[in-house]
């Protein structure tokens, strides 16, 4: 079935105008997107497909984020994130067609837990020094971990950001713990106001 199949056959009006919005301000987007992460053209084009499935599924909180300006990064990360699944897909599968060995899941490695410390990132002091400084430490983390962040960040909960990553809630848990930690080590305790006392 194709993309324009699959919005037409959208039954609430509302929802199915707002799709079609969507895919024509951002298609050639998500195809660029995916296509830099998987390399052909036919999984850019189920990528594309897949990400527009989850904006379906979704669609009330793809139209809160339009309505409140960050529906371009909300659907630059649902895409780049059914990128990476599909092109993990592909090299697990080309591993096991190599091999008879049987490989896990590529997020299945082991996380350690990391203690929070007592530090709350709701309670950093946000002047506009600070915003910036926030701003280029989260932009050096991986992208699995910034990912989560800005989701958090975007009012999104554990289970609505594992929807739309396709991982479990209990990793996008580990995964802003992790992120948190790491903001952290990286020189955020300065953001702190009580350590700047």
């Amino acid at each position: 079935m194709t993309v324009l199949a699959i919005i037409m056959a959208i039954e609430d009006e509302r929802d199915r105008a707002f799709v079609e919005e969507v895919y024509a301000a951002y298609a050639d987007k998500m195809y660029r997107i995916a296509y830099d992460v998987v390399g052909n053209h036919h999984d850019a084009q189920d990528c594309v497909q897949e990400t527009i499935v989850k904006i379906i599924d979704r669609v009330d909180r793809f139209r809160e984020a339009k309505d409140r300006d960050y529906l371009k990064k909300l659907i630059v990360i649902a895409c780049r994130n059914v990128a990476i699944n599909k092109y993990n897909e592909n090299r697990k599968r080309a591993q096991e067609e190599v091999s008879t060995t049987v490989y896990g899941e590529d997020d299945t490695y082991s996380i350690m837990d990391i203690p929070d410390q007592s530090a709350d990132v709701a309670r950093i002091v946000l002047s506009d020094d600070n915003c910036r400084y926030l701003k280029e430490l989260i932009d050096r983390l991986d992208h699995r971990y910034r990912d989560v962040l800005v989701l958090r960040g975007l009012g999104l909960d554990h289970g609505e950001i594992a929807d739309l990553m396709g991982i479990s809630a209990e990793l996008v848990r580990k995964r802003y713990q992790r992120a948190r930690a790491k903001l952290l080590e990286m020189g955020g305790e300065a953001l702190y106001g009580y350590r700047n006392a």
